[in-house]
């Protein structure tokens, strides 16, 4: 088997980062697997394996990119093609029509909004561009059914990560150390919130809550950690400063792990349109304690009082859910275990990596013979 990956650009993302994970993973199980996008810095993380095929991005210069794909695709004969996103989608299947070549047409839809078109034609272009659409979470696979596609026609298959990476990385950091680099005592508090620094991810609320943990643990320090970079830094941090909140804005980081490894709690109140969080799915993977928002991409990860605590309520709702895990080291260490456990069970890349193949084998055996 033959498998493509098109995916836009290699920024850093949610949607960029999977597409090279799964590549990645579809790769360790012996598939064929090349990969075409713009290049960008998380080029770098793609598995040697992989063939990378650079070209324009879709989004930029969608004729030019459908027929450089179309070229691509007589060139290298693909069994599958597996779009990321709506606009790669639609250009996959111009490029397709025009090289005659029958690959099998999927889609990943990772965002719930569509940021191109008002969602009423988005939605009539993106059910008439894939002969298979994969959802990353229920919510999803519920808008892909409102959107006009055949229930039949999709698959819940979610983000991944390597639980066992996961816990190698976080059980190698020297802790300790990065404490000291922070200048966090031994004895503070430690919370976390990671991702990109804009209005609907709610770092400044997370600011509160810390500052807000911190007076009701008082005299416990409480250090926060804001690990991301965004348009909203700036105001963040007179929040911060307002609030007299000990936050740490270590800006964006390529690798989170020492971030979890020092926290006693990850934080995370955003109300962004999230489909389902990596963030989350990493700490998760962690065995750290969540304290999220009531949106439904978290809960599809965060069980409330059995993975960790999903929080329905204002500044103050979330602090007393952070001070009852952070004071309760037991309570702390159940949640964390139950969330690593949950991780392991579904969100785990082997599992995944073995749903999407049997998704292409069902798809490449349904096919109509050639010729």
């Amino acid at each position: 088997m033959k498998v493509l990956i098109f995916m836009s650009e290699l920024r850093v993302g949610g949607a960029e980062s999977m597409s090279i994970a799964l590549a990645n993973a579809l790769a360790g199980e012996g598939i064929d697997v090349h990969f075409a996008s713009a290049s960008g810095p998380l080029r770098a993380n793609l598995d040697k394996r992989i063939a990378f095929h650079r070209i324009d991005n879709p989004n930029v210069f969608p004729l030019r990119v459908a027929h450089t794909l179309s070229l691509l695709l007589s060139e290298i004969r693909p069994d599958i093609i597996h779009s990321h996103g709506a606009t790669c989608a639609t250009v996959a299947t111009a490029a397709r029509k025009a090289s005659k070549v029958p690959c099998v047409r999927v889609l990943t839809h990772h965002s719930r909004v569509f940021r191109r078109a008002p969602g009423w034609i988005a939605a009539r272009i993106m059910a008439r561009t894939a002969d298979h659409y994969i959802a990353i979470s229920k919510d999803k696979q519920e808008d892909m059914v409102a959107c006009g596609i055949p229930r039949e026609k999709t698959s819940l298959i979610p983000n991944f990560v390597d639980v066992a990476r996961v816990e190698e990385r976080v059980a190698a950091v020297d802790a300790a150390q990065v404490r000291r680099g922070l200048q966090i005592p031994d004895n503070a508090v430690v919370l976390m919130m990671a991702g990109r620094v804009v209005d609907t991810k709610r770092f400044d609320v997370f600011v509160k809550i810390a500052a807000e943990t911190a007076r009701r643990l008082s005299p416990r320090a409480v250090h926060a950690l804001v690990v991301g970079d965004g348009p909203e830094l700036e105001r963040v941090r007179r929040i911060a400063r307002d609030e007299e909140a000990t936050i740490h804005f270590l800006g964006f980081q390529s690798d989170i792990f020492p971030s979890l490894a020092i926290s006693d709690a990850v934080v995370f109140p955003s109300q962004h349109p999230e489909v389902l969080p990596m963030f989350l799915i990493e700490a998760s993977a962690a065995g750290k304690a969540i304290v999220c928002s009531d949106v439904p991409g978290n809960r599809e990860i965060v069980t409330d009082g059995e993975t960790g605590r999903v929080v329905r309520g204002d500044v103050n709702a979330y602090a007393g859910a952070v001070t009852e895990i952070v004071a309760d080291t037991a309570l702390a260490h159940r949640l964390g275990a139950a969330a690593h456990a949950t991780a392991l069970e579904r969100f785990d890349q082997k599992h995944v990596a073995q749903q999407t193949i049997a998704v292409y084998q069902g798809l490449l055996a349904g096919r109509e013979p050639k010729g």
